[in-house]
């Protein structure tokens, strides 16, 4: 065998026992890479006000913006997955709900997406009493909120909870 043949034989040689490694190397982090753009949004809710003003992230805001999945005054957009809403660590108080929404008196604050929502235990949301102080949309023409999970909250002047018995709506 000449030279040149042994070289070809061996970078063949070599060539086979790359190869094999770098296909599964290749898909592993191809998998690691849409992983992670699968991830869910944290969106941080940076005022106790309520409405949506520009430039400040409500909580009626953050949950437009997990819905729409696109940002809404100085909230950041959410994702097809179930975000999460927190709050500022120095927030700290009530978030009196107004009658800027469209559901019930105004004072509703819609759930239009999968969402978790983490008061840290400083947060309270009080309704008008007049009306539940969230709605969880379930719409198979529109939004879904299939799994809605608040956390550290307390909630006053709700007018009642009442949950369909088809599981296609719920309120609190």
């Amino acid at each position: 065998m000449s030279n040149d043949n042994r070289l070809a034989h061996c970078k063949y040689q070599i060539r086979q026992s790359i190869e094999p490694t770098m296909a599964p190397l290749t898909a592993a982090i191809g998998s690691a890479l849409v992983a992670g753009s699968l991830q869910a949004a944290t969106i941080t809710v940076d005022t106790l006000d309520d409405g949506l003003p520009s430039g400040q992230c409500t909580l009626r805001g953050a949950l437009y913006a997990a819905t729409s999945n696109s940002p809404s005054g100085g909230c950041a957009a959410g994702n097809t997955e179930q975000d999460l809403i927190v709050f500022e660590s120095a927030l700290s108080g009530t978030i009196v709900l107004g009658t800027s929404g469209n559901y019930y008196d105004g004072s509703t604050l819609p759930i239009g997406q999968s969402v978790i929502i983490d008061g840290d235990q400083r947060i309270t949301i009080q309704g008008s009493g007049a009306a539940p102080v969230f709605y969880q949309q379930n719409d198979s023409s529109g939004p879904q909120a299939n799994n809605v999970e608040l956390s550290g909250l307390t909630i006053t002047g709700a007018a009642g909870i009442s949950v369909a018995a088809s599981g296609r709506m719920a309120e609190i």
